[in-house]
């Protein structure tokens, strides 16, 4: 995607910001919710995921605690689990990282991509195939080490921003 200061260009580009705190839970107790857009965004090409961040009141973190976040049916990375003979997909994952925020029992960790420029070789950014024509939800799951569903502690929360890449033009016509 290579952008001019003409605005010639056949894409447009949105931030988006997804906060936990703003979702509605589909199952209580856990990090399975979903977040609606009130404007839906038309003919999504492509989404490139920017920072994501977790906070977490527990006191039995570790260094090899890892927690994949799942964003509608985006699967951006597959990763193959021997015990379980099977893969996995997920959008991104947040390793813990002691290192991070720490205050009153409470852990902040996040992860942070650089704002390149956005093109079919960067890594951090998914294309859709096909593309998306009307979103209006983005649903999140985020899962532990185990790939189990993450329960979700009082104070907790999930805070993602994403760009999303959309077709400017009809191109149908």
């Amino acid at each position: 995607m290579i952008v001019d200061l003409n605005n010639t260009t056949e894409y447009d580009k949105q931030i988006i910001y997804l906060d936990s705190n703003n979702a509605t839970f589909n199952t209580s107790g856990f990090f399975d919710f979903y977040i609606d857009i009130e404007n839906p965004i038309k003919n999504i090409s492509s989404i490139k995921i920017i920072e994501a961040s977790i906070i977490l009141n527990r006191s039995n973190l570790d260094y090899n605690d890892i927690y994949y976040f799942e964003l509608n049916d985006y699967n951006r990375i597959s990763t193959y689990i021997k015990n379980k003979g099977s893969s996995y997909n997920y959008f991104d994952a947040i390793p813990y990282n002691h290192a991070d925020y720490h205050t009153n029992g409470s852990c902040k960790f996040k992860i942070f991509y650089a704002l390149t420029s956005s093109n079919w070789t960067d890594p951090t950014l998914y294309t859709l195939n096909p593309i998306e024509h009307n979103t209006k939800r983005f649903n999140i799951k985020i899962k532990d080490k185990t790939f189990a569903l993450l329960n979700k502690l009082n104070g907790e929360s999930f805070k993602l921003t994403i760009c999303v890449y959309t077709i400017k033009k009809n191109i149908y016509g």
